[in-house]
């Protein structure tokens, strides 16, 4: 595959003190040195690697660019609402995107594959965006892609964006993944990548619609990300794009530089492990990533949700309004989408 044909950069910005799941992410995003990523943050990252660019700034600062960039008052004063603004990067780092073909962003809660290996040259001729979630989401680097937050179809306004106090996820679901559907933007959809449920505690499982089974594990090796499952009396290997081990916090199980100088990291519910050097039997995949009955899934899963219910109660009522609104339109699109 002739990667020059694309330029493609990511962008990450992260305010605050980082995880330390962080080095993870860095580690993979590294390896994949046919894209260029543009980290944007008021800690202090570094790296050698050639396709890393850092730019140390302030939430406050980044705020300000954008405020000049699109012509009107940002009031957001908290990094999870921040993400908010992703929907808007293609314009406001329209500076740094000058020489690529593709641009976008992700989360750093995540460890990447080979992205080039799925999001191919033949992927980037058809669709203007890849992927429909801000874990890793690419815009065709164009006017129409650019201002695409300007074509009707999110549930959103800008002032709910840019002013309002809770977050909109204009980045997602009823923001730009609505726009794409009602204006026929060509998007590619398929489900790549491993993102994982925060329902239990102590066990990985897949979202829907992928199948989970019962023995497996989620593992980083040399640039690439996989998952081990047992199934027809046989451990299998799938590849995949990323592996997103969202609402978890990982610990690393050693120093940074020792981590860093390992190869083979499996991801388990609450660190890293990355001195393994035993076999993948179903007894080691069971510890690494523990089984769990039906029983205790429907437990921990109506466990979770009691949970959320409760921060919706405590919710200020803003945040509220716009959680009934998203329910309305997933009703709507449920059961009337071609009327809308």
């Amino acid at each position: 595959m002739d990667y020059n044909k694309y330029k493609i950069a990511v962008i990450a910005t992260w305010f605050g003190k980082l995880p330390s799941y962080f080095y993870m992410w860095l580690k993979s995003a590294e390896q994949n040195k046919m894209i260029d990523f543009l980290i944007f943050s008021d800690q202090e990252i570094n790296s050698h690697s050639e396709n890393i660019y850092y730019y140390k700034t302030t939430m406050k600062e980044e705020l300000q660019r954008y405020s000049i960039k699109i012509n009107r008052t940002i009031s957001i004063d908290d990094a999870y609402k921040f993400c908010d603004c992703r929907l808007f990067f293609g314009l406001f780092y329209e500076d740094f995107l000058k020489k690529y073909d593709f641009w976008g962003y992700c989360d750093i809660d995540l460890a990447f594959g080979d992205i080039r290996k799925f999001i191919t040259n033949e992927v980037l001729d058809i669709y203007d965006r890849i992927y429909q979630y801000g874990h890793l989401s690419l815009y065709r680097n164009n006017d129409k892609m650019k201002y695409i937050f300007e074509l009707p179809g999110s549930i959103y306004s800008l002032d709910e964006v840019f002013e309002g106090k809770a977050k909109t996820t204009i980045e997602e679901y009823f923001g730009v993944n609505r726009i794409c559907k009602i204006n026929k933007i060509r998007c590619y959809t398929k489900i790549d990548y491993a993102d994982l449920v925060p329902f239990y505690p102590k066990r990985l499982n897949l979202s829907i619609p992928r199948k989970n089974y019962m023995h497996q594990i989620f593992l980083w090796e040399d640039g690439r990300a996989y998952r081990l499952y047992y199934s027809e009396k046989q451990i299998k290997k799938e590849e995949l794009v990323y592996i997103h081990w969202q609402k978890r916090k990982p610990q690393l199980d050693s120093s940074i530089k020792y981590f860093y100088n390992k190869n083979k990291i499996i991801i388990t519910p609450e660190k890293f492990v990355s001195d393994w050097n035993e076999e993948f039997t179903i007894e080691n995949m069971d510890k690494l990533n523990p089984p769990l009955s039906d029983k205790e899934k429907k437990r921990l899963k109506k466990k979770y949700h009691r949970s959320q219910i409760g921060v919706f109660l405590r919710a200020e009522m803003c945040t509220k309004k716009i959680w009934i609104r998203q329910i309305k339109y997933r009703l709507l699109e449920k059961y009337r989408w071609k009327s809308i």
